[in-house]
């Protein structure tokens, strides 16, 4: 048999209403052929690294961005306090590396005040970091 196969315990899925959330809730679905699908619902899933949620706001994904950006500073940590490697090269590796990964999907995000705050103090604490582990000149 050829197409399209399900793995039904990977798929999941989720719908956006003012509705209660109730875990353990499927759908179930029946083919032509007559096999019969169970998909649970979610609250909340992972899609391409972007949080999707029934409830609107972006907070969750910030914290999920910042995690992300603190594994990605631990492991180039061995790098960014490396005193042999220029300021520069390290400000380009964060810059290219590690602010991406932070900052991935934000052209879609409606941000509050306490949520834009909390990616300043974040890039500004980046920031003493790199600059108490500062390498050769510039």
């Amino acid at each position: 048999m050829m197409g399209l196969e399900i793995n039904e315990a990977k798929t999941k899925y989720m719908t956006w209403t003012e509705e209660e959330f109730c875990q353990g809730r499927y759908l179930k679905i029946k083919t032509d052929d007559g096999k019969q699908y169970n998909f649970e619902e979610v609250d909340r899933f992972k899609y391409l690294g972007t949080i999707f949620k029934r409830q609107p706001g972006v907070s969750e994904e910030i914290n999920s961005r910042i995690t992300a950006g603190n594994i990605c500073i631990g492991a180039l940590n061995a790098v960014l306090k490396n005193k042999g490697i220029s300021r520069k090269l390290k400000i380009r590796i964060y810059k290219t590396v590690i602010r991406p990964v932070v900052i991935f999907g934000s052209e879609v995000w409606t941000l509050r005040k306490e949520e834009a705050q909390r990616i300043e103090i974040w890039e500004r604490n980046l920031r003493k970091y790199l600059e108490e582990n500062k390498g050769g000149s510039m």
